[in-house]
């Protein structure tokens, strides 16, 4: 299986974690992070998010 080469996000507590930037050096998997209160620089996410939190309401 291939990893990817990195991983962008922002600086939530579930990818600052000791444990999490562990895993991904031993795997040789980069992190960028953006800058906080920049969603357009991973709108991708974003979107499946705003998507994400829309559910709920349609059942």
């Amino acid at each position: 299986m291939v990893s990817p080469g990195h991983i962008r996000s922002d600086n939530g507590p579930e990818f600052i974690a000791t444990t999490t930037k562990d895993y991904l050096e031993s795997k040789h998997i980069k992190t960028l992070f953006i800058e906080p209160g920049s969603p357009w620089q991973n709108p991708q996410v974003e979107s499946f998010h705003n998507r994400l939190q829309d559910v709920p309401n349609l059942c």
